[in-house]
């Protein structure tokens, strides 16, 4: 069951007619479904839906997360059934609605109203998200879930976040696109300077919000290192790229000089070797020399 159930909820986040025949959107509302079960988990997901099922109301908590699950729900629907609400299918074919008093819109303004609601709908995630992750104390469904741990699967949890330390204008649907580059970043060229161990501890400590004194220090040089890189990369900016650079750069020289503050990286392989190189002396009797 959907968390919508007729066209006077729709009309809370979009202005559409009370005329408007909401069976003509439930097909839609029950395949977006999906995408809000994708955020707040299955099990917290079947909660909240047994409350709108039970019309009980009264509880702060699940009223409010409602509201917030309701608005990208109704956006995507429209989004979804964009193309065929104004298109009848009968055994003649397909034909286009009309009437006498109200004039099919041009294409310029359908197509307007269209972005205008795919920005309202990937907004509306990014608010959903950012309700979660500050109430969520009142989610403990959420916060066992999968759907908890795959937003803190990269050192930039949120849109929000990014836009901090690079503008996107907070945009859901650019942080969604940078994403798969946001992994290549942290692979390729945090992971070999950090180590994989702490990167992992700086994850879980975003995601339990236990970030500790130390990693505190290294921490948001090493998010506007990912932004700027990852947007450098995909607006094709180099110059970003290489300030992304110097910001990871600062947390190596860091991290190396003080091992003893960063255990987690201090037992890895990555200052190992690092301090293999460093400790290594060329012997002077020897014909073989070694630079680096």
């Amino acid at each position: 069951m959907s968390l919508i159930k007729n066209i006077a909820e729709v009309q809370q986040y979009l202005p559409v007619t009370s005329g408007f025949d909401y069976s003509a959107v439930l097909p839609f509302v029950d395949t977006v479904t999906r995408e809000i079960i994708k955020i707040l988990g299955k099990e917290q997901y079947d909660e909240l839906n047994a409350y709108y099922e039970a019309n009980l109301g009264g509880i702060p908590a699940y009223d409010a997360l409602l509201h917030y699950a309701q608005r990208p729900l109704a956006f995507f629907a429209f989004i979804q059934g964009f193309d065929v609400f104004n298109v009848s299918i009968g055994n003649n074919g397909f034909g286009i609605i009309n009437s006498g008093n109200i004039a099919p819109a041009s294409k310029q303004r359908t197509d307007a109203l269209l972005q205008n609601f795919k920005d309202n709908a990937y907004n509306s995630i990014e608010m959903l998200l950012v309700f979660l992750e500050e109430n969520k104390a009142d989610y403990e469904l959420w916060k066992t879930s999968d759907a908890y741990a795959l937003q803190y699967r990269y050192l930039i949890t949120s849109a929000l976040m990014f836009d901090k330390l690079y503008p996107i204008n907070e945009s859901r649907l650019t942080f969604l696109n940078y994403r798969h580059e946001m992994a290549d970043v942290e692979k390729l060229q945090i992971e070999p300077i950090i180590s994989a161990e702490l990167l992992a501890e700086l994850k879980t400590q975003i995601q339990e919000d236990t970030v500790s004194e130390k990693n505190a220090i290294i921490l948001p040089s090493l998010q506007t290192g990912l932004a700027y890189i990852t947007a450098g990369t995909m607006e094709n900016k180099p110059a970003y790229i290489k300030k992304g650079e110097w910001y990871i750069n600062t947390v190596q020289t860091l991290i190396n000089a003080a091992p003893d503050d960063y255990p987690t990286f201090k037992n890895s392989s990555i200052y190992v070797e690092y301090k293999v190189a460093q400790d290594f002396e060329n012997d002077p009797e020897s014909n073989l020399a070694i630079f680096g």
